[in-house]
């Protein structure tokens, strides 16, 4: 299979930034929300934990848009280099939450991709790890073949007479692909010319699916806390504890390989943990992890490789052919780690001006476990580490209790990434109390 195991990559790229981390997720609250009237806040006024759960009774609505665009890739032994193809993607997510009780809050998350557009420059692709890789996976299959048409002695002898020699078939001929589907491969054609066109053909993408997301439902427990904690009250850090489920409402099983889906195809439980670190007023330290495990594998349905925009429809019990079904078991061999190291600073710690305005920087971590179709790799274990800065501007103090974020996130390094992109990213927030 061809961009069939690449599009897991893709799919991550251009619709898993906009719920990275939503699982129970509820950040920055000032706590408790302000009444209106006041002139200035100290300078922690705006500055709270990211384990921080809601005061009883309080809604926040956040409407979050993070824009993604890159063409940079990480390779199987981590060096970065140009995938080939240039991802421009935008999604929105709408986050509703409620405090239940002072320790305890609920969260709903509700994603829609707004566009989803993969270009592709063949030239550059072709030079790309990826590329190579599936090249010789070709190559290899080709060679059997022609050795069990007794055409080549050794598979060894017949990959470098087709690579060095521009090997090519003395008469017009078949070739069986792993779905099943036929090749027409005519004589005097150099197979590595074929082998090179067909992996660039089956990597060419489409528009991409839009549309809803994955809904995620989680809740949040605060389990030590000042005031709140359900276990320490009075303890030098903060820590909670998340829970939470990725429903498959997204589109999946029916998308081609060209067109990205926009949806993770399997029921996920996600665990999340957060310990919080107030090192001076005004600094907060905080790390975040979650743990994430498939429930309930999906299915997915098997694309052409001779037309990536289209589903398999051959007989894959052809012999020559994989024998794995067109409508094959979808899952995750291992659990999903995410998560990120953060700093925050009240910049009202340098002028009273500054009072609602904070600044953080993060170092974010995606450690994705190896994804099998029918028993079979549909991608590899990867990972993705990248760099955040953000600014938030709070208006809490005021008559309209609202926050503002924007981010910016670079990839610093990875293994395995058919694409890195970068994110912007802007969030709304607004509170009310019932």
């Amino acid at each position: 299979m061809f961009l069939q195991k690449w599009d897991w990559a893709i799919l991550v790229a251009a619709t898993v930034f906009c719920s990275r981390h939503v699982l129970a997720q509820t950040p920055e609250l000032p706590s408790p929300v302000q009444e209106s009237g006041a002139t200035k806040a100290a300078p922690s006024a705006v500055l709270v934990g990211e384990g921080k759960t809601l005061p009883a009774r309080v809604v926040r609505g956040r409407l979050v848009y993070k824009y993604a665009h890159g063409s940079k890739a990480f390779a199987a032994d981590g060096k970065k280099e140009e995938s080939g193809f240039t991802l421009s993607a935008g999604a929105a997510a709408f986050v509703a939450e409620y405090g239940w009780k002072e320790s305890v809050s609920i969260q709903l998350v509700a994603p829609y991709v707004v566009s989803n557009r993969l270009a592709i420059d063949g030239e550059v692709f072709q030079k790309s790890s990826f590329f190579a890789k599936k090249y010789n996976e070709f190559i290899e299959a080709a060679a059997a073949k022609l050795v069990g048409d007794g055409l080549c002695l050794t598979i060894a002898a017949c990959v470098s007479g087709i690579n060095d020699k521009g090997l090519s078939l003395p008469f017009n001929s078949d070739l069986v692909l792993p779905t099943g589907e036929k090749l027409s491969v005519k004589a005097g054609v150099p197979i590595k010319t074929i082998a090179s066109s067909l992996v660039t053909r089956a990597a060419i993408p489409t528009s991409g699916s839009t549309g809803a997301g994955d809904v995620e439902l989680g809740a949040l427990v605060a389990i030590a806390d000042p005031g709140v904690g359900i276990w320490a009250r009075d303890w030098p850090v903060n820590f909670s504890l998340g829970a939470g489920l990725r429903f498959p409402t997204g589109s999946f099983s029916s998308v081609s390989a060209a067109q990205r889906p926009t949806g993770r195809g399997t029921l996920d439980l996600g665990i999340r943990t957060n310990l919080d670190w107030n090192a001076t007023p005004g600094l907060m330290l905080s790390w975040q992890n979650q743990w994430e495990t498939v429930l309930r594998p999906g299915k997915k349905a098997r694309s052409s490789l001779l037309d990536s925009s289209k589903l398999n429809t051959a007989d894959v019990n052809t012999a020559g052919a994989d024998g794995i079904s067109n409508s094959s078991e979808f899952t995750r061999d291992d659990a999903r780690q995410i998560g990120f190291l953060k700093a925050a600073w009240a910049a009202g710690n340098v002028s009273d001006h500054l009072s609602r305005v904070l600044l953080n920087g993060q170092i974010k971590y995606d450690f994705e476990p190896k994804v099998t179709l029918g028993g079979q790799e549909f991608s590899p274990e990867s990972n993705l580490i990248a760099l955040q800065t953000g600014l938030t501007l709070s208006a809490m103090d005021f008559a309209l209790p609202m926050q503002w974020d924007v981010d910016y996130e670079i990839p610093m390094s990875g293994k395995n990434r058919t694409l890195a992109a970068s994110v912007v990213s802007s969030t709304f927030k607004i509170y009310a109390r019932f």
